[in-house]
């Protein structure tokens, strides 16, 4: 791109700052950069060897950042972190602006007449109510909250004399992606295996590692909701795509979710804690048609705010504006 163009009107760089330097040697050309979390957050400090390797690193991604023309964020929570975390940035007047992320609304959209084909997971009962959790095999996915909280909606229908569905009918499927390679990967899937021992749930939680996109898109679409577990996360696409597929979402009330999860309409923003989870899946539990309505609520209000039609207007007017300050 920097010897074989003349020129560019607007270059997209996305999550990686360092090219831009390369990229301003075409004098005219604007440097739009979208951040998606600062890197210098994600890398490892806890050596002081690894804090010398990182100082020079960290310097750079912040200076080559405050060179774009233009800084947009994918949440709210993400500005405020970038705010933070660049004080020189903060301190030249530099406010990145937020676009959020979008998802293709439209991969998910099923046909009554064809059942999702649930043939890779045997053993869920045809008339029960499926709890979905999709995430990488991480500890910092928090997965291991999912367990708990299903394990005490479970005692709770144990004890219930009410008319709560049978714990026979109730399932959690945790899925995700799974590098057998990665040592994480591998520990702490044996971990959440054996928290589901401890909880006494082992029978009722099926885990899909390496979970290819038609079978995410099969349990969508046969779930009763999704339970999104990371705290603090930057946004989150899982909780997008979840409400595309007409299916409300149980998140923590932090991070990006509060910014994409409608409280009360779409899902429910709970306490990073399992009692919290537990209660909004018993509501959820309880009230399978409430659920439907909120799943229909929560496709429109991606439609209306996350859909890449939106995303593209929104992204069309930011590099418009950016073309206008050049002329």
């Amino acid at each position: 791109m920097a010897l074989l163009w003349p020129r560019f009107d607007v270059v997209f760089a996305d999550q990686v700052s360092a090219v831009i330097p390369v990229l301003k040697l075409k004098r005219g050309s604007k440097i739009l950069f979208y951040c998606h979390f600062p890197d210098l957050l994600l890398a490892q400090h806890t050596t002081k060897l690894r804090r010398l390797y990182r100082a020079p690193l960290n310097w750079i991604e912040q200076t080559t950042t405050g060179m774009a023309d233009c800084v947009l964020v994918n949440s709210e929570f993400t500005a405020s972190i970038f705010s933070s975390t660049f004080t020189r940035l903060q301190a030249q007047g530099l406010h990145p602006a937020v676009l959020y992320p979008a998802v293709n609304v439209h991969q998910f959209d099923t046909s009554s007449k064809n059942p999702p084909d649930l043939s890779f997971i045997p053993g869920l009962p045809a008339d029960g109510h499926t709890f979905l959790s999709i995430n990488r095999f991480e500890r910092k996915k928090n997965i291991a909250l999912a367990i708990s909280a299903f394990a005490i909606l479970v005692r709770q229908q144990e004890k219930s004399q009410s008319t709560m569905v049978p714990k026979e009918l109730v399932r959690l499927v945790i899925a995700g992606g799974y590098d057998q390679r990665l040592a994480e990967n591998r520990e702490y899937l044996q971990e959440l295996k054996t928290l589901a021992t401890e909880e006494g749930v082992a029978d009722l939680v099926i885990f899909v590692p390496s979970c290819s996109t038609s079978q995410r898109n099969a349990l969508l679409a046969a779930c009763i909701c999704v339970l999104y577990t990371p705290k603090n996360e930057h946004f989150g696409i899982v909780p997008l795509e979840s409400m595309a597929a007409q299916k409300p979402v149980v998140a923590c009330n932090s991070g990006g979710p509060k910014e994409s999860v409608q409280h009360g309409k779409t899902g429910y923003l709970c306490e990073s804690n399992p009692a919290s989870f537990a209660t909004a899946m018993s509501l959820i539990l309880q009230d399978p048609s409430r659920a439907e309505i909120m799943g229909k609520d929560a496709r429109k209000h991606v439609e209306e705010n996350f859909s890449r039609q939106v995303f593209g207007e929104r992204l069309s007017t930011v590099i418009q504006d950016l073309l206008k300050d050049s002329l």
